[in-house]
């Protein structure tokens, strides 16, 4: 599915696309594209990958989805530009289940991104987050669909019987 990797498919007619920029003083532009689907938000993260700014981001996805009331999210950073290290990968893990513990995560990227054991996701599971990385689009969206919405409240994979 290559146009999921480059992030050339278009969403659902019933989707709604909100550009989203934030900017603190004296920092550059956080840039996070909202798309609201029928059963599950998505939020598309651009730009250079910075920790902070990933925290910037990930706090505009959370927001959205309390502000939307969906426990669903999936986060596509297809389009981030720049290596993520070990330790970066810790503090993701550990600020998404801090942050989004209540929600259920897909998390959508490039193979080239994909830490061969999942660092990221293995530390933000093992703090109650309920997530998975793919980089297939379709994938992260079956899987989201697949969950049962109280399962974020266990921090635990549970699909619909």
């Amino acid at each position: 599915m290559v146009g999921a990797l480059n992030g050339d498919i278009p969403p659902p007619r019933s989707a709604t696309i909100v550009p989203w920029t934030m900017s603190t003083a004296g920092e550059a532009r956080d840039h996070v594209e909202i798309i609201d689907h029928e059963d599950f938000l998505e939020v598309r993260i651009l730009g250079s990958f910075l920790i902070d700014r990933f925290k910037r981001q990930f706090d505009a996805a959370v927001r959205a989805c309390r502000e939307r009331k969906r426990s669903k999210l999936l986060v596509d950073s297809t389009r981030i530009e720049g290596p993520i290290s070990t330790v970066d990968r810790y503090h993701m893990g550990n600020y998404g289940a801090q942050e989004g513990v209540d929600l259920q995560v897909a998390s959508l990227t490039r193979p080239d991104l994909v830490d061969p054991g999942k660092f990221g996701v293995v530390v933000a599971k093992n703090r109650g987050l309920t997530i998975d990385v793919f980089t297939d689009r379709q994938k992260a969206v079956d899987w989201l669909q697949s969950l049962d919405t109280d399962a974020s409240s266990s921090g635990r994979d549970v699909p619909h019987p």
